[in-house]
């Protein structure tokens, strides 16, 4: 028997390889929501000009990658609108 056959066969039986899977399922949906927030924030204007904003930013030493993505996040979730 062929060793990647016994290693198929023992995989399966243990369960080993369904729980890879979904594991490797797991990461291409963490992979999918991190392109498409990347998409949503270069896609609308409001959003993307405050995206930049804060690149420039944090490339200019004026803040710390977390304060800018604390304070990009809390302009986008506001409930009044004003972003």
């Amino acid at each position: 028997m062929a060793w990647w056959k016994k290693y198929f066969d023992e995989g399966t039986r243990s369960g080993y390889l369904k729980a890879r899977r979904r594991d490797q399922d797991l990461h291409y949906f963490e992979e999918r929501i991190q392109q498409k927030l990347t998409e949503f924030l270069a896609t609308d204007q409001r959003i993307a000009e405050r995206y930049q904003s804060w690149r420039k930013q944090i490339s200019e030493g004026k803040c710390s990658p977390q304060e800018a993505a604390h304070a990009l996040f809390e302009q986008i979730t506001q409930k009044d609108g004003r972003i």
